[in-house]
């Protein structure tokens, strides 16, 4: 993430929000869309639509009855993804707007055998002008200029509609690539077609600043590939996972982690190749679990893995996943950092959240800034801590804290109790919006701790007393995963998260079930409504 001075940072803050109940879940029946027959009992092949023809299914709907999700005449919609299961489809859909891509306008169509239903964040009819007021190189003239850049290595601009937080803008998309800063950005910034004005900002490269201490997970299995005589990392079993050296460069100089005799590491920081070996076996803990837990094919769900750089950059207090070039890097730490000492960021929970964030990356897409940035910090924390969980480490006892190894004993944040830190907040309020992502992600992260182990000594509720017994760590991660998945589009809010978790809840458990009132009880107790 670049790091903005707090002038800068107090200049770009946005008030924006966003809703599913602007379009949610209207129902329609869905039994001759795109032409063809429901799936039947006589028709036992058709039970479990392909995904053209679930997308086709949907597009049809929308055609019928378009005024669920605000379109009109000058509305194009292409189908992203489909999420197939036994009698239902759940279909992703981008949103053109005479033929520019809309901020904030995709849709979720939910079929089932006979019925669909619809959710989407766009709050009204488009309306926009019809041209721009001045040309593309003006518009990243002005974002490098609000971004307090000097000369970005990659610029461009493409003309876009702007939908997020019931604003109907046309705006320049500005995409500037920083590859030389540390750690790299890719800022995208939205300009406004008409006067110029910045409407919003973020980065694309996820980061997490991290304080704390070096960790090492200890005894560890590897998977390797033979070459020459020895090893490197890499795991063909897991996508063609791979872990290299940056050699403290940033990216330009990479190096395979070689072995002579197939053992990586020492376990000492005098072995380079001990960090390597955390961050490798870390990788795989995450592939694994999503894939035993969830059922995940791969980082993208389509067999595909990351790669990590180890040893990122020169007294680097940070990781972060960088979608470019589809990897993750890692930082040794900083002894001199402001504040305390920073150790290497190789610690189990710090990769698996950076590993987390290629995975919403690939399913719901959540923005980097306002709620959705803090969703989608919170989804990285959240699944950071059940591959923790799952992985059970004895060198690293599963725990309620992020980064606890890298800044001990406090950790970098807290899941049960996030105001520790005395940044993050842990209740819903009107100026949650306004804060870093990686701040107020603490309002999901508690919501999650609370869902998951009850009101318990170790936690607070924000202004209710009332208490509750949780349903469980497993069980909550996996409502969040179905609401990721299925129900969450980009741009969502935490009452949008709310809806979708109740969803979830309602889809694994049932309407009436324990889990689904649960639910409601932990987003109470932190003030999202």
């Amino acid at each position: 993430m670049t790091h903005l001075t707090t002038a800068m940072r107090r200049a770009l803050l946005l008030t924006l929000t966003s809703t599913l109940t602007a379009c949610s879940l209207s129902s329609h029946d869905a039994s001759d869309g795109a032409g063809g027959r429901a799936p039947s009992a006589d028709n036992p092949g058709d039970s479990a639509p392909r995904k053209e023809t679930a997308g086709a299914r949907a597009l049809a709907l929308l055609t019928e009855d378009p005024a669920p999700v605000f379109a009109d005449a000058d509305t194009e919609f292409t189908v992203e993804r489909v999420v197939d299961e036994a009698s239902n489809s759940h279909v992703h859909l981008q949103r053109r707007h005479r033929g520019l891509r809309v901020i904030g306008g995709d849709v979720l169509v939910h079929l089932s055998e006979t019925d669909g239903a619809s959710s989407c964040s766009l709050r009204g009819v488009l309306t926009v002008a019809e041209k721009p007021s001045f040309f593309a190189s003006d518009a990243i003239g002005w974002a490098t200029d609000a971004l307090g850049l000097e000369r970005p290595e990659l610029a461009h601009a493409e003309l876009v509609v702007y939908a997020r937080a019931g604003l109907s803008r046309l705006a320049y998309e500005v995409v500037l690539r920083e590859d030389r800063a540390m750690p790299p950005s890719e800022l995208h910034a939205f300009i406004s077609a008409s006067d110029g004005e910045l409407i919003d900002h973020w980065d694309a490269v996820e980061s997490l600043s991290s304080k704390g201490t070096g960790y090492y997970s200890g005894a560890i299995p590897l998977t390797s590939k033979k070459q020459g005589t020895g090893a490197v990392l890499y795991d063909a079993k897991r996508g063609g996972t791979e872990t290299v050296d940056a050699m403290n460069g940033a990216g330009n100089s990479d190096k395979s982690v070689y072995s002579a005799t197939g053992v990586f590491g020492t376990g000492a920081l005098t072995s380079r190749a001990s960090l390597s070996a955390d961050v490798h076996y870390a990788m795989a803990a995450t592939w694994d679990y999503f894939h035993l837990v969830h059922g995940r094919n791969g980082i993208d769900g389509a067999g595909h893995g990351l790669w990590a750089r180890s040893h990122y950059g020169n007294n680097l207090a940070n990781a972060f996943f960088d979608p470019l070039c589809g990897c993750i890097s890692l930082g040794d730490g900083n002894p001199s950092f402001p504040g305390g000492a920073i150790g290497a960021l190789a610690s189990l929970d710090i990769v698996a959240h950076e590993v987390t964030h290629a995975v919403t990356r690939a399913t719901a897409g959540l923005y980097g800034s306002g709620e959705s940035g803090a969703l989608n910090e919170a989804t990285s924390d959240l699944f950071g801590t059940m591959v923790e969980r799952q992985a059970n480490n004895a060198k690293d006892v599963p725990d309620w804290l992020i980064g606890e190894r890298v800044r001990p004993p406090l950790g970098l944040r807290s899941m049960a109790y996030p105001e520790k830190d005395g940044l993050s907040v842990g209740c819903w309020s009107v100026n949650a919006k306004k804060l870093d992502p990686h701040f107020s992600s603490g309002i999901a992260n508690h919501f999650f701790y609370l869902l998951s182990e009850g009101t318990t000594p170790s936690t607070h509720t924000c202004g209710s007393k009332t208490g509750f017994v949780g349903i469980g760590a497993e069980q909550t991660a996996t409502l969040w995963y179905r609401a990721l998945t299925v129900y969450l589009t980009a741009d969502a809010s935490f009452s949008d998260a709310r809806m979708a978790t109740l969803q979830a809840a309602a889809d694994l458990y049932g309407v009436k079930s324990l889990q689904s009132s649960r639910v409601s009880s932990a987003w109470n107790a932190v003030k999202v409504h």
